[in-house]
């Protein structure tokens, strides 16, 4: 505005312009993804500098005593109409910025947005018709500004665009990045103060100067997005992909997300280097954002890339990925040439399939077979990495709410029929997917890093139910098989957790025996030497388990150790797997009994399998066929009631 305080308001405008310019070049030099929300970003400062600029001149031009009246008296007219006009504006940009700021703009309609320009119009209507009917302002001979009513009304109805901002502000409070929010905020509150200031005390003209502050608070908060960015590739990183994830799913906006996995990164990064992968990296997200500049791309991990279609049907996100795929067929060019680069390109939606920004990150990172799917997986083929995310998530749910049990397998000995011993199994009763197999948890938790977790809760409940829950007046236990579940657990760190909880719960050695497979036994590492010496000298039995028909490779001085090994009836008597099995198995049972071995014959799940195995050497045998896997109180109740097997007639069981 024009006013006699002609130094105090130069002051002000001056300093506006230069905190708007320098954030027009700071937010161009950023040179962050193009955007509609940037677009809207960069013309709120360009109204806020042209607003300054004009008030300057302005300033100078009253100032003059070189410039007759007439000519003043139009420049000012003119510089204050053009005040007025962009003036009112940034309100009006600055909803249409929040918006998108907080996703919100798909909510609105047609009609809605039209509806949103309205008053706005209207205050610009009457700005062009202002020489005619002074509605809005006028200048008397001695160029002093005049407000009419007109401006109070256009203030009024700033007003209200204002205070939609703020009930936008606290309705999608929770939503939205907290960093955004507190950037919104005190750009409404700064700029809403400098209003109040303005309108109070005319000649204190720091509304422009408070905007202006504002803006620059939003540069550094939102619009500066270092942090957010992948060095290498330039596409967000990780980070900005929970959070859009998060702010989008809290909006429950639909959308369709791709993921785009490099097969074998390292294989490639070892053979071309490091540099020209990553140069294939940059251009792959570069030629993604070639087909749609306002698509944002994502990397998560070393070689995983997702991309966001908000609202967008099955046939645009497949034509995209059909797109992408014949892209990687035609292969990248390096300094040492033309190298194909394999990827597998996965299709998903929201709600359809995921729930939450955490799933569909494991899009990326969940293990997967291209070779059995294809080069892009969508619709019923995601079924099974579904089903992957879900036990995933089940694992670590379990693990914080003790959902983990541990049951019994009876095993039974060979001679008597009674139970003799016992091996520890691990099940996961999760609320929504029921019980989840050992087989299907256990790969994913070693894969996650859960494994050595789960072998520790399930060795200390082994060790309390001997300690606190056998009798040994009637439960005659030989032991309980607690098996290794992966090679990683095998560490000192077991040994050392083993030995603080026998002497915490009192329990004998001898009776906890350990199941190492024959597979981890052929590794011969250190950690495996190490922990099986601890374990013998200690007086902890070991089994080896898997044994099969291919076990043989293993020394008879990496077995010195062993107490015994665990055979399974299925590897050696199903037709499929071994032709005459049961000569294989007679062989290898008679070998073992010579060596002074301990033989468990497990998997014995069907009468066939029982009567063929009490023809062979052996001492213990378990299986579906003898009895299901226990809890410790029933398999108490089992020596309570002397439970056996009877050898003679396996039916009578």
């Amino acid at each position: 505005m024009i006013e006699t305080n002609l130094l105090g308001a130069a002051t002000f405008r001056i300093a506006a312009a230069i905190i708007s310019i320098t954030c027009i070049f700071y937010t161009t030099v950023l040179k962050t993804k193009k955007s509609i929300r940037r677009r809207l970003f960069l013309i709120l400062l360009y109204i806020v500098f042209a607003d300054s600029v004009s008030g300057l001149l302005s300033s100078i031009v009253l100032e003059s005593e070189l410039i007759p009246y007439n000519p003043k008296y139009i420049i000012c007219y003119f510089l204050e109409s053009f005040y007025y006009c962009t003036h009112f504006g940034t309100v009006v940009v600055f909803l249409y910025y929040m918006s998108y700021v907080c996703d919100v703009l798909f909510r609105y309609g047609k009609l809605r947005k039209r509806i949103i320009l309205l008053p706005l119009l209207f205050i610009e209507l009457a700005l062009l018709t202002n020489p005619l009917t002074s509605f809005m302002f006028s200048i008397d001979e001695n160029m002093i500004i005049k407000k009419e009513i007109g401006i109070y009304i256009a203030y009024f109805i700033t007003l209200l665009y204002f205070i939609n901002c703020v009930i936008m502000l606290f309705k999608y409070w929770k939503t939205v990045n907290y960093t955004k929010i507190a950037a919104i905020a005190y750009f409404l509150a700064l700029t809403f103060a400098g209003i109040l200031i303005q309108l109070a005390f005319p000649w204190v003209m720091c509304e422009i100067l408070c905007e202006s502050i504002g803006l620059m608070g939003i540069m550094i908060m939102i619009e500066k997005e270092d942090e957010l960015l992948d060095s290498t590739t330039k596409a967000y990183n990780r980070i900005a992909l929970l959070q859009d994830l998060g702010n989008i799913i809290g909006m429950k906006r639909s959308f369709k997300i791709i993921c785009i996995r490099i097969d074998n990164a390292e294989n490639y990064r070892r053979i071309m280097g490091v540099d020209s992968f990553d140069k294939i990296l940059a251009e792959i997200v570069a030629t993604i954002q070639g087909i749609n500049n306002y698509l944002n791309v994502y990397r998560n991990g070393d070689a995983n890339f997702f991309i966001i279609i908000p609202d967008a049907d099955d046939k645009k996100v497949n034509d995209l990925a059909e797109l992408l795929s014949r892209r990687f067929e035609e292969g990248f060019f390096t300094e040492k040439g033309e190298t194909k680069v394999n990827a597998t390109i996965l299709l998903a939606g929201y709600p359809e399939e995921f729930k939450f920004a955490d799933d569909i990150v494991l899009l990326s990172e969940a293990p997967l077979d291209a070779d059995e799917y294809g080069k892009i997986i969508k619709g019923r083929d995601l079924e099974f990495l579904l089903r992957t995310i879900e036990v995933e998530k089940a694992i670590s749910q379990g693990i914080s709410e003790n959902k983990f049990r541990v049951y019994y397998q009876p095993i039974y000995g060979k001679k008597c029929g009674c139970i003799k011993a016992a091996q520890a199994l691990l099940k996961l009763e999760d609320d929504e997917l029921g019980e989840v197999n050992f087989r299907e948890f256990m790969p994913i938790a070693e894969r996650t890093g859960f494994a050595e977790e789960l072998e520790i809760r399930m060795i200390e409940s082994v060790i309390k139910f001997l300690g606190n829950d056998v009798n040994r007046g009637y439960m005659s236990i030989d032991f309980v098989i607690i098996h290794i579940m992966a090679a990683k657990v095998l560490n000192k760190n077991l040994v050392t957790t083993v030995q603080e909880l026998l002497v915490k719960y009192n329990v004998d050695p001898k009776l906890i025996a350990f199941d190492i497979s024959d597979t981890m036994a052929e590794m011969s590492e250190d950690n495996l030497k190490y922990v099986v010496n601890e374990f013998y000298d200690t007086g902890i039995r070991l089994f080896l388990g898997n044994y099969g028909k291919d076990s043989s490779r293993i020394t008879l001085d990496a077995m010195e150790k062993f107490d015994g090994v665990i055979m399974s009836a299925w590897r050696f008597l199903d037709p499929d797997m071994v032709k005459q099995g049961d000569i294989i198995m007679k062989a290898r049972t008679d070998m073992l009994t010579q060596l002074g071995k301990k033989i468990l014959i497990g998997g014995v799940d069907n009468k066939i399998y029982f009567d063929k195995i009490l023809q062979v050497s052996g001492d213990y045998m378990s299986g579906k066929y003898l009895s299901a896997p226990l809890s410790k109180n029933e398999i108490q109740v089992r020596f309570w009631d002397y439970d056996r097997v009877a050898l003679g007639d396996a039916t009578e069981i």
